[in-house]
């Protein structure tokens, strides 16, 4: 350890952020503050929630805005980047002209064996430390390693089906029938505080908690976490990480509350996006009549038609799995379909005509739960949402 600096794993060392600050700037198209450098970095690179709020020592930083502090001076030292006002960054003509072509470690990388010294001391990089030369060095290509063709996928989709778990209609049901009730007053509380309602509450939609959404990048988990002072988030009453999406589970299944723990070795999984980083929208859905289709609706997070419960032995691959997460859209659009609006109405999943990828080619579990404790859930989502208005006008 140097300087107080562990050697935390999963946090990428230094040269790792080099490419992706250069490449943040270029699409951001002008100056930015460290805050919005270290939030767009830490989504292009893909880091995970737990990696991002690693806090640096004692410091109010995190780990990674720490390091990309460090690489934000090495930018500057050759000539890359500049700050002709204080906490605002700018690429200059050189920084322009570098290329997508990768740091040491890449857009992913990670290499838990290094440690991480600030400029100055040696860099455990066994090459030049300089940023440009750092930046040019990743002109190889990686090695092209064999992917699951058609039929394997297929196979994989035969083992997963049986043992995926979705609601029951009549659950679903219930809690659309309830938006229907009460979308007209949710919506025009939600515009009086700046919130869009067309992002939770389309017609028919089955989102628990409207108003709610994932948290997303390192300043959004700072404040979720209490690292940071607290606003209220953009289009959103609260952040969530992941646990109101499953409190209908929890109510179904044990008349309570959640709390902390889910079904022995399953995990929940999302079966269309609902946050912007990532957002598989554009390869998935389909919109009509000019409709954007690249937007993240934030309701799918709590959307009861958008989440099924799955072994965590098949590593979730709903997150990867092309043909399987569009298998699994088609699946809910049969279960639910006739009530539910699984997306506002001017998109639509694309379709799979293949005979093999049919919903009948596969053997389907039944649904799951029964209505018996919804009545509780409704009270209980009511007085969340409430509450949350409550707070949101003060």
């Amino acid at each position: 350890m140097r300087h107080g600096i562990a050697n935390m794993v999963g946090v990428p060392t230094f040269d790792a952020y080099l490419d992706p600050i250069i490449e943040c700037l270029k699409v951001r198209g002008g100056p930015m503050t460290n805050q919005e450098i270290a939030h767009d970095v830490a989504l292009y690179m893909g880091l995970s929630d737990d990696v991002s709020a690693l806090r640096h020592g004692r410091s109010c930083q995190t780990e990674v805005e720490y390091r990309i502090a460090w690489s934000r001076t090495a930018l500057k030292k050759d000539g890359l980047i500049e700050n002709k006002q204080r906490g605002l960054w700018s690429l200059v003509e050189e920084g322009h002209r570098i290329g997508a072509c990768g740091t040491t470690g890449g857009k992913d990388g990670r290499d838990d064996s290094e440690e991480f010294a600030p400029r100055g001391e040696a860099l455990n990089l066994g090459r030049a430390t300089s940023a440009v030369k750092i930046l040019r060095l990743g002109s190889s290509e990686w090695p092209e390693w064999s992917l699951p063709n058609h039929d394997e996928q297929l196979r994989l989709a035969e083992i997963a089906v049986p043992y995926v778990r979705f609601l029951h209609p009549e659950i679903v049901q219930a809690v659309v029938e309830d938006n229907e009730r009460h979308r007209e007053k949710w919506a025009a509380a939600f515009v009086e505080r700046d919130i869009d309602p067309s992002l939770y509450l389309w017609h028919h939609s089955s989102c628990a908690f409207p108003g709610i959404r994932r948290h997303s990048g390192s300043t959004e988990i700072a404040r979720f976490k209490g690292r940071m002072e607290t606003t209220r988030p953009s289009d959103a009453l609260e952040l969530d990480g992941n646990s109101y999406p499953k409190e209908i589970w929890s109510f179904v299944f044990r008349g309570k509350r959640f709390q902390n723990t889910g079904p022995n070795g399953h995990q929940l999984a999302h079966l269309a996006d609902h946050k912007v980083y990532k957002n598989r929208s554009l390869l998935e859905i389909d919109g009509a009549h000019g409709y954007p289709v690249d937007k993240a609706f934030f309701g799918l997070f709590t959307s009861l038609s958008n989440t099924a419960y799955i072994p965590t032995s098949l590593i979730r691959p709903t997150d990867f799995g092309g043909l399987l997460r569009s298998l699994f859209q088609r699946k809910t659009i049969e279960l639910y379909g006739e009530f539910c609006n699984l997306l506002p109405p001017q998109l639509s999943f694309r379709p799979n005509d293949t005979e093999a990828w049919s919903l009948d080619a596969f053997s389907w579990p039944a649904p799951v739960g029964t209505s018996t404790h919804m009545p509780a859930f409704l009270d209980f989502r009511h007085a969340c949402i409430d509450r949350l208005l409550s707070t949101a006008a003060n």
